[in-house]
């Protein structure tokens, strides 16, 4: 019940590639919006996980792009005052990728 475990890169951690071919079979059928939506929905369902099994980290790679899907990205975890987020390691993800900690979150 963990969407989670397919992206596990360690224990307590996961890398999730928010890019629509990753997301999505027909992808190539979407509307710029429509492949916005897919992502954002998948970025959420990974949040509860992430809140509800207590991951010590979780990087989303969004890419660059022009920036939309990182800044709502950013818009959403600014919700979350205990979160700690922050740019992943360029040398590993160059600028399109954020890496939270929700574990400081208590539920």
């Amino acid at each position: 019940d963990n969407i989670l475990l397919q992206h596990m890169v360690a224990q307590g951690e996961a890398e999730v590639d928010l890019h629509i071919e990753m997301l999505h079979e027909d992808h190539d059928k979407l509307s710029a919006h429509e492949v916005f939506e897919v992502q954002m929905r998948y970025f959420r369902l990974c949040m509860n996980h992430a809140f509800r099994h207590k991951m010590k980290r979780v990087v989303f790679i969004h890419g660059v792009g022009k920036g939309i899907l990182k800044d709502e990205i950013v818009k959403e975890l600014k919700q979350y005052p205990e979160l700690h987020f922050f740019n992943a390691p360029m040398s590993k993800y160059g600028v399109g990728a954020t890496s939270i900690s929700p574990t400081k979150l208590h539920y």
